[in-house]
């Protein structure tokens, strides 16, 4: 079951590391909500040949009153495709839950879905509350050569620098880049690569694979990202 703690007053931005809480027991009552928040798993759909499957969170989640919280939905290929848009969008708006500042899809659209990624972020986007974000996870490719996410209809496009297959090492050699707007507020990055940051942004994404996230694998992180 899942046990939340919400602050009565949340901040209004995200602040500059949003830690991703994966499906795994999580205790961030650690954490300073002046500068970090979280962007925890609310939900997986597994896109099979019979249409999405659905796996709510099960694993419990604590974080501090006033955390800056998102909650993150995953579609994962699992021998299907991204269909019907429409439906699976009321599908993924109930896993929001009292407190969360916004909404975020995780999804490495093939070519062949993008057609059917950009209806699903529209109807997210029409059903979404009043004052929520919504963003989306992206390739790191993404938001250097391909200009497809530049209208998308979403706040932020978050690119993550890591998993890059056999592109990363190019990648990371480019040295500073201008991104397109939409990728310009935040970067991800995960604790087992190298902290990639090709530009500037004012919040950083960090991924904490394995393992739960401690006190001391956040301050390792904030000594390397801002030493």
């Amino acid at each position: 079951m899942l046990a939340w703690i919400y602050g009565l007053s949340l901040l209004l931005s995200p602040p500059r590391l949003v830690l991703w809480a994966w499906e795994r027991p999580e205790d961030l009552r650690f954490v300073d909500t002046a500068t970090t928040g979280v962007a925890y798993l609310a939900a997986t759909f597994e896109l099979g040949p019979r249409g999405p499957t659905e796996r709510p969170r099960r694993q419990p989640l604590r974080v501090p009153e006033g955390t800056w919280l998102v909650a993150t939905v995953r579609l994962h290929p699992a021998g299907g495709h991204l269909t019907d848009p429409e439906a699976l969008a009321p599908r993924i708006l109930r896993h929001l839950r009292p407190g969360v500042r916004g909404l975020q899809i995780d999804f490495d659209a093939g070519v062949s879905e993008r057609a059917a990624y950009r209806a699903l972020l529209t109807a997210l986007r029409a059903g979404l509350p009043p004052g929520l974000s919504l963003t989306a996870t992206g390739l790191a490719s993404w938001c250097l050569d391909d200009a497809w996410v530049t209208d998308l209809p979403v706040d932020a496009v978050i690119p993550q620098f890591f998993r890059m297959g056999p592109e990363g090492a190019a990648i990371r050699g480019r040295g500073a880049t201008t991104p397109p707007p939409i990728c310009a507020a935040g970067t991800g990055v995960a604790t087992d690569e190298p902290l990639t940051r090709l530009w500037p942004a004012p919040t950083v994404w960090a991924f904490h694979p394995k393992t739960p996230w401690t006190a001391a694998d956040v301050r390792r992180l904030e000594e390397q990202l801002w030493p």
